[in-house]
């Protein structure tokens, strides 16, 4: 493909210095050797660029450190994009961790069956303290089941963590800048993708913690998840009036 990397993860980094450690750790060392690890220190206003450096000067050939103004998550993401070299795309939330043999396994299983997008399992974590269920598992019978079984049981679409994608998906669309740009972004790219692989491993660990995202329902931001289905929407429709002029 000519690609410099078989795998690049984009890492947005906003005020995590308390969790940033653990999830570069998990990164540095993945079993896999041909992978990019993009950290994109989106404006953090505490110590996570000093640990960044750390990080980027004890592994120079797989941590790249980008700085840039506060924009927020899909932003950052989008900037991450633009310095992506491997064939493969996948994302890390910073205070979120994977297990070392992710990349690999995930990488192998997309080559090996020509997916175009491999979707893998999480465990939900509480704040670090406590594990929880695997969160993202397919909740059916069928110890194999097929990716629009998973899909339907599960939602998985609206979470951009835990997936590796084909580079040239994201030509089709960026991460809009608004809470929830995974939900307004991973269904659509979903459903351009020529093959999707479902891998029933939890890989990915994912943390739920005060101040994020999930937990602020009081903030009013949160009504743009009706801009994410409005984006979702307008992509069917533009699908499906296609299918109909073909």
């Amino acid at each position: 493909m000519g690609r410099k990397y078989k795998v690049s993860v984009i890492v947005p980094v906003y005020n995590v210095e308390k969790y940033l450690k653990k999830c570069l750790d998990s990164l540095v060392n993945q079993t896999l050797k041909s992978i990019q690890i993009i950290v994109v220190n989106d404006g953090s206003r505490d110590n996570s660029q000093e640990i960044i450096d750390q990080y980027a000067k004890q592994y120079p050939d797989k941590i790249f450190s980008y700085t840039k103004e506060n924009g927020g998550l899909g932003d950052a993401r989008n900037y991450g994009l633009n310095y992506a070299e491997g064939e493969f795309i996948s994302f890390v939330d910073s205070d979120d961790w994977v297990d070392e043999k992710m990349f690999e396994q995930m990488y192998n299983y997309a080559v090996q069956y020509q997916f175009q997008i491999v979707v893998s399992d999480m465990y939900c974590i509480n704040d670090g303290w406590t594990l929880g269920t695997v969160a993202k598992e397919y909740r059916g019978q069928n110890p194999n089941p097929e990716i629009r079984d998973f899909v339907l049981n599960c939602l998985d679409p609206a979470h951009a963590c835990g997936k590796l994608y084909f580079y040239q998906l994201f030509n089709i669309q960026k991460f809009p800048q608004i809470w929830y740009e995974d939900m307004a972004t991973i269904p659509v790219i979903m459903s351009y993708a020529e093959s999707i692989g479902y891998l029933q491993m939890p890989f990915y660990y994912y943390r739920q913690r005060a101040g994020s995202i999930t937990q602020m329902n009081s903030d009013s931001r949160t009504l743009q998840v009706m801009q994410a289905w409005d984006n979702i929407i307008e992509n069917v429709n533009k699908l499906y009036s296609k299918e109909v002029v073909a």
